[in-house]
């Protein structure tokens, strides 16, 4: 009872913080508390399908709009601990998890991507008293205030991205196929940004995925270096504390594959390693309307 007052007061105080923060114009910095993102910007499907075999891997990921983890599950999780800097993603997950479960495809697609359906409090109303008190709270602020900065990445507004790279979004077999499998899997939400995430979790796990963390995090002014910056400050404390052997990190996830060849795939081999670490990366359709493709970069633990 406790932790359920608990988390529908951070929810409260969160919405009202961000309300004034967007009121003042201060800064745009990704937060505890920022909008959230409904779905994902990146072609995660694609990526899995050529990284490995994650039938029973246990899974540490970003959270964001939940995508990591139910492509994940398509791909034979059981086992996702998924973390984000952001407290009001872990609603968003919840949300679209239940909404799965419990109600067809065709409502699903309405709710996110129909601009005169969006987030229709009608399409779930059926399953409302299912919420957490800190998921109602945040949907029953959002109805009072109709406010759309509460989300970014709103389904009827992204013209940048081909959101049917979402395998789920893309074919109701499997929407239908994560409807059965979601309620036998253990997912696990940890509010942590990625530098703390090492002391957040005492689990070791097959696959860590970090998303565009990199991308978001450091401009593109000396990219070489903040590469290096990125990867032993961030990316080597997971790999020596949380990765199992043979486990994998996707630790960077590029949407310039002109930027990719220019200066990070030479700059990559100067990178200082662990002897036991093996860094290659992974080439995909581009989820960006307009170009060509996506690098995904992962290191490996060798046994």
């Amino acid at each position: 009872m406790r932790t359920s007052l608990q988390d529908k007061v951070k929810t409260f105080i969160a919405l009202k913080l961000q309300r004034k923060r967007n009121f003042l114009k201060k800064s745009n910095q990704y937060r505890w508390n920022s909008p959230v993102y409904l779905f994902t910007n990146e072609n995660i499907h694609d990526y899995l399908i050529q990284l490995d075999n994650l039938k029973n891997k246990k899974i540490l990921c970003v959270a964001g709009g939940g995508d990591h983890v139910f492509e994940s599950i398509l791909a034979g999780s059981k086992y996702i601990d998924c973390f984000d800097i952001n407290y009001l993603q872990k609603h968003i997950i919840e949300l679209k998890s239940k909404m799965i479960i419990a109600l067809p495809y065709n409502e699903f697609m309405a709710f996110f991507f129909d601009k005169k359906e969006f987030m229709n409090k009608k399409i779930i109303a059926p399953i409302f008293h299912t919420f957490s008190s800190g998921l109602q709270q945040f949907l029953n602020m959002y109805y009072k205030s109709n406010n759309l900065d509460y989300f970014e990445y709103r389904g009827p507004t992204i013209p940048r991205y081909d959101i049917k790279k979402i395998s789920y979004i893309r074919n109701v077999r499997q929407y239908n196929k994560l409807k059965k499998l979601l309620p036998t899997t253990q997912i696990n939400f940890i509010n942590s940004n990625c530098k703390n995430i090492i002391n957040k979790t005492n689990q070791t796990y097959d696959v860590v995925l970090l998303s565009n963390i990199f991308d978001t995090r450091f401009t593109r002014n000396n990219i070489k270096y903040k590469l290096f910056d990125f990867y032993n400050k961030f990316v080597q404390p997971i790999f020596i504390q949380c990765l199992n052997p043979n486990g994998k990190i996707c630790f960077a996830y590029i949407y310039d594959d002109k930027l990719y060849n220019s200066c990070l795939k030479q700059s990559i081999k100067n990178l200082i390693l662990q002897k036991n670490t093996k860094i290659s990366s992974i080439i995909i359709d581009s989820i960006n309307k307009g170009n060509d493709s996506n690098i995904v970069l992962y290191c490996k633990k060798k046994l």
